[in-house]
């Protein structure tokens, strides 16, 4: 009886651990020459699209 009430204690603790997180990949590409431009990591929301954004911006002044 003990070996089962430490079984059941030890997998509910491994269950309430485990947590997913996702992180997106924000990926720009020239459509007509079919080119990799630049990328960005992070989160779903518009943060991660605003840092891809000024990634493409600082890329198109170098030009």
């Amino acid at each position: 009886m003990k070996i089962r009430c430490l079984l059941l204690n030890w997998m509910k603790c491994i269950l309430t651990s485990v947590t997913k997180k996702y992180c997106w990949i924000w990926i720009a590409v020239d459509r007509v020459g079919k080119k990799f431009i630049n990328c960005s990591f992070g989160s779903r929301g518009t943060e991660t699209g605003k840092q891809l954004w000024e990634k493409l911006e600082k890329n198109r002044l170098k030009k």
